[in-house]
């Protein structure tokens, strides 16, 4: 049977009409409390109605959030009685400020969840609001409905309490991290959100700019300021930032060429607060015996770290500070580097060779990661060498052991495998600065054909780092190991001339 919808729409429409009319209608009586109407008034209208709520008004006027109550926008305000806020200075804009904000929430919150329920408020923090009590403070009248929200009367107020990023600039003695956390803003120019309003002499765009304001270190390394998370930080107060500073800095000389001062202070610094943050709140769970940073890195002894440190309760978690950074250099930034020969991010480049990626899944042979780079000699002469160039980051102006591990050629020739030969050769910074390119170290070394071989290829001094930073380019890294094959197509009877390796291993070596 056709159904004719053109005759059925008007009902359909007055159907509407008669549920939205009931539901609104129990909003307003869901709202009402104890016959207090209000509902004609706007917020501010009704506080100013309210005696008992004399201090905060003048609060709001003090912040200027009165102008944004009187507004038709939908705000939930929960607000202190006189006598809770009698100890406010309303001469402190900024606590005043902060209070307020502290107390405003966008939108109609009542009191008819069960559930236990934190509110986000214009001050960006959660505050729990659970039956009838909003932090700490009892509610003395509620869901009283005004014209653009939701009133509540409590007897106390919620301080506002900083997270460990506004805590910061807040803790005296900090102020040489708070001003490398200041260094890392930075103000980009938004194309999307700039409109163009005209063009210059050079017909080039003007516009109306508009920009993004945002802070390196809460983007890249860790966001301190969020609400919703749980922190424990260890900062350093001045003494405790210097005193690590002067140490770390020698592990990141730069040249000239490279930056100099100005990339080694900014390297530097970028170690020093690498490991300073961890994932859960430590006052209230207890100082584990191990800890993993933010970074990922694993700090054994962890105790020894929060060793005489003054706490300091955020709302987001707490703050230890410290007067000396206990942190062990090889946890943290002197740490080993294990480059996988697979990994092709950082300009591998070869010669005379073709490169596949292997897999030693099924074998008898256990390479890191399960792959290996497989490396097949296409040269033909006794000059058309074959090698490998791999250029290693995050070498720090310090000593290491460095190490090179080969696959044998048992992980695909069982029946008769054959030995490798191979040449390694180095290059780097020399002291004078200028590049050392491909120094030969250890010449024709012999690769196991059954087991795996690891090389101690050498143990090096480097007298300037090769780290990447923002401004750098994969080409400016000036630390390099080259394999090269030693086997001449005359001597495939007895060797195999293609190389198969693994990784490369830097050690750190602490005098």
């Amino acid at each position: 049977m056709k159904t004719n919808h053109s005759k059925l729409w008007p009902l359909i429409v007055l159907f509407l009409f008669a549920l939205i009319s009931c539901q609104e209608q129990a909003w307003y009586e869901h709202y009402e409390d104890s016959g207090k109407a209000g509902s004609e008034k706007t917020m501010m209208e009704y506080i100013k109605s309210e005696p008992q709520l004399g201090l905060f008004l003048q609060m709001l006027e003090v912040s200027g959030y009165d102008t944004l109550l009187s507004v038709s926008q939908t705000f939930t305000v929960w607000a202190p009685q006189n006598n809770a806020l009698s100890g406010i200075d309303l001469d402190d804009t900024t606590t005043v400020t902060e209070i307020i904000s502290n107390h405003i929430a966008r939108y109609c919150i009542g009191t008819s969840s069960t559930r236990s329920d934190k509110v986000f408020m214009l001050s960006n923090k959660l505050v729990s609001f659970e039956g009838n009590k909003f932090g700490l403070t009892n509610l003395v009248s509620s869901n009283i409905k005004v014209a653009n929200g939701l009133l509540h009367i409590i007897d106390g107020f919620v301080p506002y309490v900083p997270n460990i990023w506004e805590y910061t600039g807040r803790i005296p003695g900090l102020d040489s991290l708070a001003a490398y956390f200041l260094s890392q803003n930075q103000r980009e120019f938004n194309l999307l959100e700039s409109k163009q309003i005209g063009v210059n002499a050079d017909n080039q765009p003007i516009y109306d700019s508009s920009f993004i304001e945002s802070n390196r270190y809460l983007t890249e390394r860790v966001n301190l300021n969020n609400e919703d998370a749980v922190f424990t930080a260890l900062f350093p107060n001045n003494q405790a930032w210097h005193k690590s500073f002067d140490l770390i800095k020698d592990y990141y000389k730069t040249t000239d060429a490279d930056g100099g001062w100005t990339k080694q202070k900014s390297l530097a610094q970028a170690a020093l607060v690498k490991d300073l943050v961890y994932l859960d709140n430590f006052k209230e769970k207890g100082i584990p015996d191990s800890l993993v940073t933010s970074s990922g890195h694993v700090i054994d002894s962890a105790k020894v770290l929060f060793q005489g440190a003054v706490s300091h309760d955020a709302s987001n978690g707490v703050i230890y500070v410290t007067d000396s950074l206990r942190i062990p250099a090889t946890s943290s930034w002197h740490i080993p580097l294990q480059i996988e020969a697979e990994d092709n991010n950082y300009g591998r480049a070869s010669l005379n060779a073709k490169l596949y990626n292997r897999t030693s899944a099924g074998t008898s042979v256990s390479a890191s990661g399960g792959r290996y780079l497989e490396v097949e000699a296409t040269g033909t002469t006794i000059l058309s060498k074959t090698y490998v160039d791999f250029p290693i980051p995050d070498v720090l102006s310090a000593k290491y052991d460095i190490y090179c591990l080969f696959v044998p050629e048992s992980v695909v020739n069982r029946i008769n495998p054959k030995p490798n030969v191979v040449n390694l050769y180095m290059s780097y910074l020399g002291p004078d600065g200028k590049l050392k390119n491909n120094v030969s170290i250890k010449k024709n070394v012999t690769i196991d054909a059954e087991d795996t071989t690891l090389v101690h290829v050498t143990q090096m001094d480097f007298p300037y780092c090769s780290v990447l930073d923002r401004n750098s380019e994969i080409s400016d890294l000036t630390v390099k190991l080259r394999v090269e094959n030693a086997v001449t197509a005359s001597q495939t009877r007895l060797y195999t001339r293609t190389m198969r390796i693994d990784c490369i291993i830097f050690i750190p070596v602490e005098d």
